[in-house]
């Protein structure tokens, strides 16, 4: 994938086990994105593995697209979460 300046990637979502259910994820999809905004980001994408089926459900309920396999780790799926025209 070429390098793109307004593409923020997204290293890693992870809520301890005691903080789950609360809708705290949500929150911290905000800051990630609040901060992606910040620096000029006009997107976001993160990888996310087909089988946490937890994880891609509160992507897809927040906005972000599965893309398919990462071309460079085709274990993995990619995700998208656009900040230009939505409601973010």
């Amino acid at each position: 994938m070429k390098s793109d300046l307004e593409t923020g990637m997204v290293n890693l979502y992870y809520l301890a086990p005691e903080y789950r259910g609360q809708n705290l994820s949500y929150y911290l999809d905000q800051y990630a994105v609040n901060f992606l905004k910040s620096l000029g980001c006009k997107k976001a994408r993160l990888n996310v593995s087909p089988t946490n089926s937890r994880a891609i459900a509160f992507y897809q309920k927040n906005d972000w697209k599965d893309l398919g396999p990462n071309p460079n780790h085709p274990e993995v799926h990619m995700m998208e979460k656009n900040f230009v025209g939505g409601a973010v």
